[in-house]
C-alpha cells in the first residue's frame, strides 16, 4: 500500500485505493460479489440472528396450529372462533413489525458503514458502476428482510395447499407472496434512502426508527382526535398495513388505492434518491 507525506502539514495520506478512472461496467458478477459480502455480515449478525429465532418459533407454533385446524375443517374452526383470513392477517402484521426490526438493524446502514470505514472508496477501486454497487448491497437487505416479512405467510398459505390439495387454495399463495413483496419492498427502500444519507450507524437506525415508529403514533394520534380515515395515510407502516387488509379480503382502515400508489411512489422515490446519492459523492472523499 503507498503512501505520500505532505509538505504543509505532515499528515501521512493513504493512497492505497486509487480512484478508477477507467470504463465502468455493470457485469453480472460484480454486483454479486457485492451481494455476498453484504449478505455474510447480515446473517452474522446477532440481532439479526435473535429476530430469526423469535420469527422461527411464531411460524412453528403457527404452522402447527394451522395443520390442526385445517385437518378438523370448518366446524373446529367455527368452534374455536377463529377465522383463517383473519389469523393471516394477524401473522403478516407480526411478519411486518419484525422486518421493520432487521430494516432498522441493517437496513437503514447499508451504505452508512462503507463510508465510515472506507470501504465505498474499495469497491470504487474495481471497475464497477455506482448502480451494480447500489443493487449488490439492497439485494441481500431485501434478502434478509423477506425472509422475515415474505417467507413465513408464504410457508403457512403452501402448508394449506398441500394439506387441502384444492387449486383454489393457491390464491391464496399468491396473495400472501404480493404482501410480502409489497412489505419487503416499503421497508427497504427508505432504509437505503436514509443510509446514503447520514453517516453515522446510530443516525441512521434513529431516522428509521422516526419515519416508521414516529408517523405510525401520529397517523394514530389524529385518527383518533379527527375521526377520519385520510391520517392513516401519513404512516408508510399503517399504509403496508392497508394493503395487507385488503389482500385479505379484510375491512380496510383507509384507501386501499391510496396506500398502494403511496408506497409505490414513496419506494421509488427512495432508490432513485439513493441512487442520486451516489452519483454526487466523491469516490475518494
Amino acid at each position: 500500500m503507498s503512501a505520500s507525506v505532505s509538505a504543509g502539514d505532515g499528515k501521512l495520506h493513504d493512497l492505497g485505493y486509487r480512484k478508477y478512472t477507467g470504463p465502468r461496467r455493470a457485469g453480472g458478477e460484480l454486483w454479486k460479489v457485492v451481494a455476498r459480502r453484504g449478505l455474510r455480515t447480515s446473517l452474522r449478525n446477532w440481532m439479526v440472528i435473535i429476530v430469526f429465532v423469535i420469527t422461527f418459533i411464531i411460524f412453528g407454533f403457527m404452522a402447527a396450529f394451522l395443520y390442526v385446524m385445517t385437518k378438523a375443517g370448518a366446524a373446529f374452526s367455527k368452534d374455536l372462533g377463529a377465522d383463517p383470513s383473519q389469523m393471516m392477517l394477524q401473522i403478516a402484521r407480526a411478519d411486518q413489525f419484525l422486518g421493520e426490526l432487521v430494516a432498522l438493524i441493517i437496513g437503514s446502514s447499508v451504505l452508512t458503514d462503507d463510508f465510515r470505514t472506507g470501504a465505498f472508496a474499495f469497491y470504487f477501486s474495481r471497475p464497477i458502476t455506482r448502480g451494480a454497487y447500489l443493487l449488490g448491497k439492497l439485494v441481500p437487505v431485501a434478502f434478509v428482510v423477506g425472509l422475515v416479512a415474505l417467507a413465513p405467510t408464504v410457508l403457512l398459505r403452501l402448508e394449506v395447499f398441500a394439506i387441502k390439495g384444492e387449486a383454489r387454495e393457491l390464491i391464496p399463495v399468491t396473495r400472501a407472496i404480493t404482501q410480502g413483496l409489497v412489505a419487503t419492498v416499503a421497508l427497504c427502500a427508505p432504509a437505503a434512502l436514509i443510509s446514503a444519507l447520514v453517516r453515522r450507524r446510530i443516525l441512521g437506525m434513529g431516522a428509521y426508527f422516526g419515519l416508521f415508529s414516529g408517523t405510525y403514533i401520529i397517523a394514530e394520534v389524529l385518527n383518533s382526535a379527527l375521526g377520519a380515515r385520510w391520517p392513516h395515510h401519513i404512516s408508510i407502516g399503517k399504509n403496508i398495513e392497508i394493503v395487507t387488509q385488503w389482500l385479505y379480503g379484510q375491512p380496510t382502515e383507509a384507501s386501499p388505492l391510496v396506500a398502494a400508489v403511496l408506497l409505490l411512489a414513496i419506494s421509488a422515490g427512495s432508490l432513485a434518491l439513493a441512487y442520486r446519492r451516489l452519483r454526487r459523492v466523491d469516490i475518494l472523499e
